[in-house]
């Protein structure tokens, strides 16, 4: 007698905001390495050091809000109970 339960709706939902929560954090980190890089007048170990942080912050960015498109549209896992498999929504 196997059961398998799939990913509940909120438990998606809440993987797709995790993941927006930390594209929004890495996006403004990024932002404001840029505004570090370009309007204070630092050396340029300093400028080239902030504009690596704008770049590594703007790719994770980029990265977390294509995990969150990963979750959009995916059908729920199908549902196994007692031998029989059903999809939800499906009789």
């Amino acid at each position: 007698m196997k059961t398998k339960v799939p990913l509940s709706e909120s438990a998606a939902d809440r993987a797709i905001l995790v993941s927006l929560f930390w594209a929004a954090v890495t996006g403004l980190s990024s932002y404001v390495a840029a505004i570090f890089t370009t309007v204070f007048e630092f050396s340029g170990f300093w400028r080239y050091c902030w504009l690596t942080i704008c770049l590594v912050m703007f790719v994770t960015a980029y990265c977390c809000i294509l995990l969150a498109l990963r979750h959009f549209g995916s059908p729920p896992a199908a549902i196994e109970t007692s031998g029989k498999t059903e999809t939800p929504g499906t009789k």
